[in-house]
Formats: structure tokens, C-alpha cells, sequence
């Protein structure tokens, strides 16, 4: 038998063993290190999934983590729940399938809100006419507008104004807006009808600004002349009747031939006491213009002397 204890052969064949089962150590190291890598990167992966997908379902954290790691489709449920779409939108995510409508479907942050500018000054005037009906020539009738502005913003100083034919019939006896109005608020202008002759009476009043535009209401109203009583017959003769007996009745009619309606009527006899009323149909009321009532006075005679009296 031939020894290789000591042989060259045997320190040979001893280090190429030794080189072998190195190599083979290192191979086996290799093989575990990527494996164990790929476990890690495995379990990364899955770990960064359950993240995008935990922020995804809470509307309250921004999604973004989606969009840094690319992971996947989980990430785009971000957006779906209104949970910063502006991050679900630049999580690109693998390519899978929900990241890009994640982005589309969020939330909107970029808009910021719903604000926007103010709705500008509105006048509005109310009511849009009025007819201050009859009024009695050297008196008035007043009527008040409600100037109110409808828009965002103050008006600028309004400008109140009168035209129309009859124009010079009518006044402002108060102005209430002699300053800016601001939104949602009003003030109050009157209008004062003072006639100077008979008949109806027309004209407008005007509310403008260069902030809040134009507003205008009509006016009208009858000048009248006032209640005008008279008596027909103005002279009544009675003819002769015996001393000591009573004539026969003489009506009279009382009518009203002014514009306006009279005040309650009362009646009377004067300046003799041998004249009397006997039927009083007028005692107490009104007259409207043209209205009339009748009276009745009879004569009964104490003396044989020619008698006059007066009926009122």
C-alpha cells in the first residue's frame, strides 16, 4: 500500500477537497441570503400593500403612501372614498387597475372650496305703484317706498328723484336713503300728493345708483274741490196763509256739489219763528259729491204781517 501522508499527491488532493466543500458553502449562502432577501421583499410588499389599503379606506390620511410605493390597485381606493384625490391621482401603482381612478373619482382638494365673488348691488323698490286716491285740493296725501338692496355688496349713494307730467303736484317730504345701502338691508322714502287743481294727477318717482341700477314706482291721484253744499230753491215764497193756520209743506233739496264728501249735515231754521221744519231728510248725513236729501219746512203765520226767514 503507498502511503499519502506525506505524499505531494495527498497535500494536493487535500486542498482541492477544501476548495470544494468551500465552494459549495458559498453556494449554499447564496442560495439562502436571496432566499431570505425575497421573503423580506415579499413580506415589504405586503406590508406596504396593507398600508396603501388601510389608507385607502380611512378618508382622514392622504393617500399619498399609494403613490410613493406603487402599490397597486389598493391605493386608488384612496380616491374613491373622497380621502385626497389630489395623492390617489399621482399614484401611478403599478399598473394595476384602481391607482388613476382614485385620482379622478377623490375628493377635489385642489379646488379648495365653493366660494366665490359677492352678487352685485340690487335695488328693489316696493310697493311698484301707488294711487293716493282723492285729496282735497290744498291738502295732501303722502304714501312711503321701501328702497331695498338684494345684491352682495353696499350700493353706491342712491339719487332720488321725481318726473311725469304732473311732476310738480307731488314732493319728497322724506328721504331716508341719503347713504349707501348695504346688502340685505332697506330704507324708506315718502312721497307727499298736494294738488292745486281738480282732476287725476300722474308722475314717478325714481331710485338710482351707479352700484344697485334703477328702480321706479308710479304715482296717481285726484285732485278734488272740497264738499260744496247748496239749496234748491235758494227763495221760496209761501204764498198767503191765514193768521193762526199752517201753509202747505215746501221741500227742499240739499246737495252736495263739491269733490269731496261732506261732514254729517245738521239743519236749522233762523231768523223767524213762524217757519218750521216738518220733514227732515238730511239732518246727520253725509253727502258724497253729487249726493242730495230733502228737507220740508211749512209756514204758520201769528200776525198779519208780511214774514222771511232763512233755511240752513
Amino acid at each position: 500500500m503507498v502511503s499519502l501522508a506525506a505524499s505531494p499527491v495527498k497535500g494536493l488532493v487535500s486542498r482541492l477537497w477544501y476548495r470544494s466543500e468551500r465552494y459549495l458553502y458559498m453556494k449554499n449562502s447564496l442560495v439562502l441570503w436571496l432566499g431570505f432577501v425575497g421573503v423580506c421583499g415579499l413580506a415589504a410588499c405586503t406590508s406596504l400593500n396593507h398600508a396603501a389599503d388601510d389608507a385607502g379606506t380611512d378618508g382622514n390620511l392622504p393617500g399619498a403612501a399609494g403613490g410613493s410605493t406603487g402599490a397597486g390597485g389598493a391605493a386608488g381606493s384612496a380616491g374613491k372614498t373622497g380621502a385626497g384625490g389630489f395623492a390617489g391621482g399621482t399614484a401611478d401603482a403599478g399598473g394595476v387597475s384602481d391607482a388613476g381612478t382614485g385620482g379622478v373619482t377623490g375628493a377635489g382638494g385642489m379646488t379648495g372650496g365653493a366660494g366665490g365673488a359677492p352678487a352685485p348691488a340690487l335695488l328693489a323698490i316696493a310697493p311698484t305703484s301707488k294711487d293716493l286716491s282723492l285729496v282735497v285740493i290744498g291738502l295732501y296725501a303722502e304714501a312711503t317706498f321701501e328702497i331695498s338692496n338684494n345684491g352682495g355688496v353696499a350700493t353706491s349713494l342712491p339719487m332720488v328723484t321725481l318726473d311725469g307730467a304732473d311732476a310738480a303736484q307731488f314732493m319728497i317730504s322724506n328721504n331716508a336713503c341719503a347713504a349707501a345701502i348695504a346688502p340685505g338691508k332697506s330704507c324708506l322714502v315718502t312721497v307727499r300728493f298736494v294738488p292745486n287743481s281738480p282732476g287725476l294727477k300722474m308722475a314717478r318717482l325714481n331710485v338710482q345708483a351707479t352700484l344697485g341700477g334703477a328702480v321706479a314706482a308710479a304715482l296717481q291721484g285726484s285732485g278734488i274741490t272740497p264738499g260744496a253744499l247748496t239749496i234748491d230753491p235758494a227763495n221760496q215764497s209761501f204764498g198767503s196763509v191765514t193768521q193762526g193756520q199752517r201753509g202747505t209743506p215746501v221741500a227742499f233739496t240739499v246737495i252736495n256739489t263739491g269733490g269731496e264728501t261732506s261732514g254729517a249735515l245738521a239743519t236749522m231754521v233762523s231768523a223767524s219763528t213762524e217757519l218750521s221744519i216738518t220733514t227732515d231728510g238730511c239732518k246727520g248725513m253725509t253727502l258724497a259729491p253729487s249726493a242730495r236729501c230733502t228737507i220740508t219746512v211749512t209756514f204758520a203765520p201769528t200776525s198779519g204781517d208780511r214774514r222771511a226767514g232763512r233755511c240752513r
